[in-house]
């Protein structure tokens, strides 16, 4: 199956006339690791050294180091179930005119997405020929839901997403 796949592939690549450096293509692989992301037949995880780099991140001490926290955290959100509304007492303290005063609250919200990276799950690659469960979660500023396939004993997850709610989309009844 894999060598008509890649027959496949190269026969597309050649017919447009784009050409694949060998000394850049893994090939028979069964695991491989791309933009810190690691890729088998299981589904796609975190890289271990981000996974680690995630977890030795110290307190911030000022907005740009959430920025900086939030930005390495965002990159992975989509393995967070989620990641808006852990993530929102962070962000707060970023929004103009606002002082920096970090809390214990902070200090929790800091430790939150930190966990839930570090114990991300895999994520499985979709397989039409199971069915699908969307679990989909509203609170008053953020949405999200993920997307699960499996048996009913075992639903795996396949996608997460999660979306902060801005000033107007607050006012919306919950139908809307």
């Amino acid at each position: 199956e894999h060598e008509r796949l890649l027959r496949k592939v190269f026969t597309r690549l050649r017919t447009h006339k784009l050409y694949a450096k060998e000394s850049k293509c893994e090939l028979w692989r069964t695991e491989v690791t791309f933009l810190g992301h690691v890729i088998n037949k299981d589904g796609v995880s975190m890289e271990a050294s981000e996974v680690d780099a995630v977890n030795a991140w110290p307190q911030p001490q000022d907005p740009g180091d959430i920025r900086s926290f939030l930005g390495l955290a965002g990159f992975y959100r989509r393995f967070v179930h989620r990641f808006s509304q852990i993530a929102a007492l962070l962000i707060d303290l970023l929004v103009k005119d606002t002082p920096f005063v970090w809390t214990d609250r902070h200090s929790h919200a800091f430790r939150s997405p930190k966990y839930a990276l570090t114990h991300a799950p895999i994520l499985r690659p979709y397989d039409p020929s199971l069915p699908c469960t969307v679990d989909l979660d509203a609170s008053d500023f953020a949405v999200g839901g993920v997307l699960l396939q499996g048996t009913d004993s075992e639903l795996l997850p396949v996608a997460f997403e999660s979306k902060r709610l801005n000033r107007a989309e607050r006012n919306y009844s919950a139908r809307d």
